[in-house]
């Protein structure tokens, strides 16, 4: 697959996450395709969209921005920033790094690793929460 074409799959796999079409996403994958994420693996289309569902539900508003691309033969390498507003209203991000194997021109393995994210607060959240206000 071209470069352009792998960048495609990605985008469209991720626009359908986002848009909680699950069906379209799973689309994208191999019938064994398994997600690598920390310490947890999801491996079958079905569990895949269990995956989605529960991320969805976590982080109702959703987009993924994508920054670093580099594909050698099927296997590619995407640095993204998920950005989210969460169930009880609180943004943050999320910073990760994707290696995609493809085959057949399906997604057969996607490893994701994140670093330290950030999450926002309200300022009477924060003084719940006994966060101290930076000094100006």
């Amino acid at each position: 697959m071209s470069e352009e074409k792998l960048k495609a799959v990605l985008r469209d796999f991720y626009g359908a996450l986002t848009s909680s079409d699950f069906e379209k996403m799973i689309s994208f994958c191999g019938e064994e395709a398994t997600l690598n994420w920390s310490h947890f693996a999801f491996k079958g289309r079905k569990k895949l969209r269990r995956w989605a569902e529960e991320l969805k539900k976590m982080f109702p508003r959703l987009r993924i921005k994508g920054y670093k691309f580099m594909a050698i033969n099927s296997k590619v390498t995407h640095e993204f920033l998920i950005e989210f507003v969460g169930q009880c209203g609180r943004k943050g991000g999320l910073p990760c790094t994707g290696i995609y194997e493809f085959k057949n021109e399906k997604i057969q393995n996607i490893t994701i690793s994140s670093s330290w994210g950030f999450l926002t607060f309200s300022s009477e959240e924060a003084e719940n929460l006994g966060i101290e206000r930076p000094k100006s």
